[in-house]
């Protein structure tokens, strides 16, 4: 894997995932220093003081003659919440894939649910091998050949990793994050 920005040892990453095979799938990614992920009654609960946060989506062709927004669908295994415009849109013979254009950056507090539904488990990562196979695995699920979703799983990784170790600066121009010990 040739991540852009390097992954650091601290760095995890939270992977959760919605199916409906061949139909839709959504994920969510989030690669934070401080994830935490603990049994909350029947559920568990993810806790991120800070996280960069990229959605990724596929739609089928029995989906796409819908045209509703992310943030419209009705299905778990489509819905995300934000616009068409927040994403990229890329054609392929089993549909769309739709990859947020930018991670975006958030304090995570909710509740997880594993299993059932077509949910995939929730998963707590810690190296980028990982983290690339879970992807790549997610996007084969929906049906999405071995190929493209190798390309794909690496793509939203650097986007990931990429909005975790930067921000903008007030200018609006990239700028490295820096922390003082």
């Amino acid at each position: 894997m040739s991540v852009e920005v390097p992954w650091q040892p601290s760095l995890h990453l939270f992977f959760e995932a919605t199916t409906l095979p061949g139909i839709s799938g959504v994920g969510q990614c989030a690669l934070g220093s401080r994830l935490e992920l603990r049994p909350h009654g029947a559920a568990r609960w993810l806790d991120a003081s800070e996280a960069a946060v990229l959605w990724l989506g596929f739609y089928g062709k029995p989906l796409l003659g819908r045209q509703r927004q992310p943030y419209d669908q009705t299905s778990p295994a489509a819905y995300m919440p934000l616009p068409l415009s927040a994403f990229e849109v890329h054609q392929l013979s089993e549909g769309v894939l739709l990859v947020q254009r930018q991670a975006s950056r958030a304090r995570l507090n909710q509740s997880v649910h594993d299993g059932g539904g077509g949910r995939h488990e929730a998963l707590l990562l810690e190296s980028p091998e990982e983290a690339q196979r879970v992807v790549e695995q997610f996007l084969q699920s929906v049906g999405i050949d071995a190929v493209t979703a190798s390309k794909y799983a690496e793509q939203v990784l650097s986007r990931l990793v990429a909005g975790y170790t930067h921000r903008l600066s007030p200018s609006g121009s990239p700028q490295s994050a820096s922390r003082s010990a």
